[in-house]
């Protein structure tokens, strides 16, 4: 914590306000917008929903499901197209090397943890996949956008 790599907060879950004051952190800060969100419906509650839906507005705010019929093809076309800037961030980078791929049967795959390790995290890699998805789903109102 002494490099400011990571931030941590109280409990086992974010609390949406934290989420919040951070968006407006980044956007005083650094002048970086909040565009749209993905979030894992698992767990989320409406009214984190909604004060998302009020901030960046409803029609950008999409639930991504952590499970290979959401995630097997953006995987796939990630690998290709992979364009995430995070300058070398090093919990991101053992994030994305805890990484492994579980494929089912019908060969879609999904992320998994390296040798089923809880302590092997991928969050940040989940978090970059949920942003790619977001991002190809409103891609041409992106591209208008900017």
């Amino acid at each position: 914590m002494a490099r400011g790599l990571l931030r941590t907060v109280p409990g086992n879950k974010v609390h949406r306000d934290v989420l919040k004051a951070w968006m407006e952190e980044i956007k005083r800060d650094y002048d970086i917008y909040t565009y749209a969100l993905g979030y894992d419906p698992w767990r989320m509650d409406d009214t984190t929903v909604r004060d998302l839906e009020a901030y960046v507005g409803k029609q950008r705010v999409f639930p991504v499901r952590q499970g290979p019929q959401t995630l097997s093809q953006p995987m796939k076309q990630l690998k290709a197209d992979y364009r995430i800037v995070d300058n070398h961030h090093p919990i991101t980078e053992w994030c994305r090397m805890n990484v492994t791929v579980r494929l089912d049967i019908n060969g879609n795959i999904q992320p998994d943890k390296k040798q089923n390790n809880p302590s092997n995290r991928i969050d940040g890699f989940m978090a970059e996949l949920d942003a790619y998805i977001v991002l190809n789903n409103i891609m041409d109102e992106y591209s208008q956008a900017i």
